[in-house]
């Protein structure tokens, strides 16, 4: 279950 993970890593990709 890395979805989780992944989405979170996406979001701070986003705000960076």
């Amino acid at each position: 279950m890395y979805l989780i993970t992944f989405l979170l890593i996406d979001s701070s990709k986003i705000e960076t």
